[in-house]
């Protein structure tokens, strides 16, 4: 044992002499410190003299492990750490100088939105004041509310939030009438009992037809919004279809299989259903339901079925499957059957349209928050599976209806109806900043974007998307995008999107700041757009010609403006320094980013764009060396304190690492999971969007196999996560089985504890 102390301080001695010698030419000291090899990671202090572009790192494999030296001598260029995590809550500042339009103000109010935390309660109605929960609808426009009570048909505007009043139902009714609908945007609608089924005039109370009752329990009915077209299901799982004058309402042939649940296409041509597996019914000239199989054997356990307007979903547990029509390899439209997992197993949903061309789902499920099952509202997308934020719900919905906006909500829960207006797809990411960005450009002179960009900066707030520069940069990206796009388009354009773009070009040759800021912009990326984002080897020559010529417009006017002014816009300190970067011909590719990086960390401290595009470009394929992006991203990082650094830590790791074609071991080691677990929390807490950045951390933190586990890391991001994102299913760095499996767990755990404790309740007043 004795021999081997006196090994090891002598391998000791020889570590110091050899870093000594190594380091000698590339630092102003020498290094002189005692390398352990009993410890799991070595720290060594640098000397604070670092060349300006980067440190060599000579140590490259094998037991012992240093901290390589940042490749950036701006790291060490400041003197305290940056504060971000309180800017978060700072006021916002008013601007009633630059008399902003109505529109600016409303971007500005959209930037710093908080997630609403309920709904607007506007009639609730208990459980005693209705015949069950067929016996009530909701309006298509979310104006009207039909109950039925007893005998009697109760209206209520949910406009005013007062009942309108009842009226009796015409005629005998030997059995309770159970069932009300809306006959679609008609004034009339339907009721149903057991043994006689009506269509009632809302105006004067009057049958305008009647026919003998199924016999049974009504389900689930749904009529077009035409109001042409009846479709119902029995409890029994038979299923009807005909004419909602009532006309014509005979048995659709389900093969003597009972149906489960169904529902009507808009257009009322068609029936989605399910038998245990998904089945489609469409309607010929004959008014005659032909069956149709979908072509997907998946069997369905626990299915609720939507119809919306192109896509339809059956929402089945924990899996989401939508069908719609795609464009297959041959041109050929087609059905097509997605399948996605939800963190928040779903158990009802609708459709509604909450613009011409865009419709959602509305989606009613439970999510897992500190050990604890929650039921919870919130709109999914079809396409993407992308999805709101969450609303808490107090109790298990047993019924959901929406209008066909969606803004009106009507949920059947133990405690009777409760009709709500609530927010419409509110997001973490503020989709409709971007929205009213290009709003904004397209209608007003280009000095209102101006105001705007004015107003923004005066802001010190930090909002979901940023700090205010990042809110700068990106609606000065609008008037990028939106120039690039109509100068596409050739001489097309119609005479409106013409005017837009000889504003902008009329504002461009004025030769101000952000307008130059714009077209530096805009010419790096046709750069990029020429050039594509494959292999070096695959670009054209046309193609690189076209990718040089305007990076250089690009260099020329970003420069000029940099120079020029004190305080250049984010855009074009952060374009200059991907221009830099970009090996413009007869350059070094890190030269002057240095001072670029510096002065945008001194302007814009909270905005991290320049490190990402600096990290990015210290992967191994581009012009970095092993190690040097985690050790510039913990550098980066390092200067803020608080949880704002472990954000930036995580963030620039996030975004890189997973380009990184085969991160060595040594380089693994350097990776701190906690720092990233911190930032997966921190983004849930503070409902910040979960981007793919986040799922990237995730899966590095993962995939260091040190201290942090798969379990904390899924326990935070299924608060936050509604449905498992669509590139999930493409990614093979973290589309494990653990993104699904894991949470499965959780949630099989909290239910078998929510049922214990339950029992223990039952227990407990049984004995009393």
């Amino acid at each position: 044992m004795n021999a081997f102390k006196d090994f090891a301080a002598v391998l000791r001695q020889v570590c110091v002499c050899f870093l000594g010698v190594v380091f000698l030419g590339g630092c102003d000291s020498v290094i002189s410190h005692t390398v352990s090899i009993d410890a799991e990671q070595t720290v060594v202090a640098w000397p604070e003299t670092v060349p300006a572009a980067r440190s060599d790192w000579t140590i490259a494999s094998g037991e012992l492990q240093v901290w390589k030296p940042v490749p950036m001598a701006y790291l060490k260029s400041f003197e305290q750490k940056f504060s971000m995590d309180s800017r978060f809550d700072d006021p916002i500042v008013e601007c009633t100088d630059l008399n902003l339009s109505e529109d600016s103000l409303s971007f500005i109010e959209q930037a710093y939105s908080q997630k609403p935390e309920s709904m607007e309660s506007v009639v609730s109605i208990p459980m005693d004041a209705f015949n069950g929960p067929r016996s009530f609808d909701l309006s298509l426009d979310g104006k009207r509310l039909v109950t039925l009570n007893s005998d009697h048909v109760e209206l209520y505007n949910l406009e005013t939030a007062k009942r309108l009043g009842s009226f009796a139902l015409p005629g005998e009714w030997a059995r309770q009438p159970h069932a009300i609908c809306f006959c679609g945007n008609t004034r009339d609608f339907l009721v149903a009992s057991d043994d006689r089924i009506c269509r009632i005039s809302s105006r004067d109370g009057s049958v305008q037809n009647e026919i003998k009752g199924l016999g049974e329990t009504i389900a689930k009915w749904k009529v077009s919004p035409s109001g042409d077209v009846l479709v119902l299901l029995t409890e029994s799982g038979t299923l009807w279809g005909g004419e909602a004058t009532l006309e014509g309402l005979s048995q659709i042939n389900s093969d003597g299989t009972n149906v489960r649940d169904m529902d009507l296409f808009s257009n009322g041509k068609s029936i989605i259903a399910d038998v245990s597996v998904p089945l489609l019914y469409h309607r010929n000239d004959q008014n005659v339901w032909l069956q149709q199989k979908v072509g997907f054997e998946f069997e369905t356990e626990h299915p609720h079925v939507v119809a919306g307007s192109e896509s339809h979903c059956w929402v089945d547990g924990p899996t989401i499957e939508v069908l719609s029509k795609k464009e297959n390899a041959e041109g050929k439209v087609a059905d097509h059957l997605a399948m996605a997992h939800s963190y928040w197993p779903p158990n009802l949903a609708c459709s509604y349209s909450w613009s011409t061309d865009s419709y959602s789902f509305l989606v009613t499920g439970e999510r897992l928050v500190r050990g604890k099952l929650q039921w919870v509202i919130y709109d999914l997308a079809p396409a993407n599976y992308t999805h709101s934020a969450p609303i808490e719900l107090d109790y298990k919905p047993q019924r959901l209806l929406c209008s066909d906006g969606g803004s009106v909500v009507a949920i059947l829960d133990k405690r009777g109806i409760n009709v709500s207006r609530r927010t419409v797809w509110y997001t973490a990411d503020h989709w409709q900043v971007s929205e009213l960005g290009y709003y904004i450009v397209n209608q007003y002179p280009l000095d209102e974007v101006e105001r705007l960009y004015e107003a923004l900066g005066r802001q010190t707030r930090y909002s979901a998307l940023g700090a205010p520069s990042d809110l700068q940069q990106l609606l000065l990206s609008r008037v990028s995008y939106r120039w690039n796009y109509l100068e596409q388009q050739g001489d097309d354009l119609p005479e409106e999107q013409r005017l837009v773009l000889e504003k902008i070009r009329s504002w461009h040759k004025q030769g101000g700041v952000l307008a130059r800021s714009v077209s530096g912009f805009r010419h790096h990326r046709i750069a990029w757009d020429a050039r594509g984002n494959g292999m070096g080897n695959t670009v054209s020559a046309k193609a690189w010609e076209t990718f040089n010529e305007h990076n250089e417009l690009a260099y020329n006017e970003l420069s000029e403006v940099c120079a020029e002014v004190k305080e250049p816009p984010l855009l074009a300190l952060e374009t200059l320094v991907h221009v830099q970067m970009d090996h413009r011909p007869g350059t070094s590719p890190l030269v002057g980013v240095n001072d670029l990086a510096r002065r945008c960390v001194e302007l814009y401290p909270g905005s991290i764009g320049v490190a990402e595009a600096i990290a990015f470009k210290l992967l191994p394929q581009w012009y970095g060396e092993e190690g040097e992006l985690v050790s510039f991203a913990r550098a980066h990082a390092d200067l803020y304190d608080g949880r704002f650094s472990d954000l930036v830590y995580a963030k620039l790791l996030g975004v890189c690492l997973s380009h990184h074609a085969n991160p060595t071991m040594q380089e693994k080691r350097q990776i701190d999971p906690r720092r990233l677990q911190s930032a997966i929390d921190t983004v849930v807490e503070w409902g910040l969007p979960i981007d793919l950045w986040v799922w990237e951390a995730r899966q590095v933190a993962s995939s260091t196999g040190a201290s942090v586990s798969d379990v904390e890391l899924y326990e935070k991001m299924i608060e936050a996560v509604g449905v498992v994102p669509r590139f999930d299913s493409g990614s093979r760095r973290w589309g494990t089985p653990n993104t699904t499996e894991i949470p499965k767990r959780l949630y099989k755990e909290a239910r078998q504890a929510a049922m214990s404790e339950a029992d223990s309740e039952l227990a407990g007043t049984v004995d009393d």
